[in-house]
C-alpha cells in the first residue's frame, strides 16, 4: 500500500474534499521525510553526512542507494517514524474534537 493510501485509511481522510487530502498527505509526507532525515543523521558518521549532502539535490536513485549502503535498517526507521507521526497526528486530531 502507497503512503497516501495507508494516510488515507489510518487517518479517516476520506471525509475531506480531495484538496485537503492532498494537502495533508503532502504535508504529512514532508514532515515524515524530515523524521526520517533526522533519524538517519544520528546514525551516520561526520564523513557519511558530508557525502550525503554532496547527493541530495542529484539522482535519487543514488541517494537511495547510498542509504540503503550506510543505514542498514532504513525500512525500520521509516515505518516506526510513520507509525509514530500516524499516532501523534491522531493525538492531535482527537485533541480538536
Amino acid at each position: 500500500m502507497d503512503l497516501a493510501q495507508e494516510l488515507k485509511n489510518s487517518l479517516n481522510l476520506e471525509k475531506l474534499s480531495q484538496s485537503e487530502q492532498e494537502e495533508i498527505i503532502s504535508d504529512f509526507g514532508e514532515t515524515l521525510l524530515k523524521r526520517i532525515i533526522l533519524r538517519i543523521y544520528e546514525v551516520l558518521s561526520e564523513q557519511d553526512k558530508k557525502d550525503l549532502e554532496i547527493l541530495t539535490g542529484g539522482d535519487e536513485e543514488k541517494i537511495n542507494e547510498f542509504l540503503k549502503n550506510k543505514v542498514s535498517n532504513i525500512e525500520q526507521i521509516r515505518n516506526e517514524e510513520l507509525s509514530a507521526l500516524i499516532s501523534d497526528f491522531k493525538e492531535f486530531a482527537k485533541d480538536i474534537k
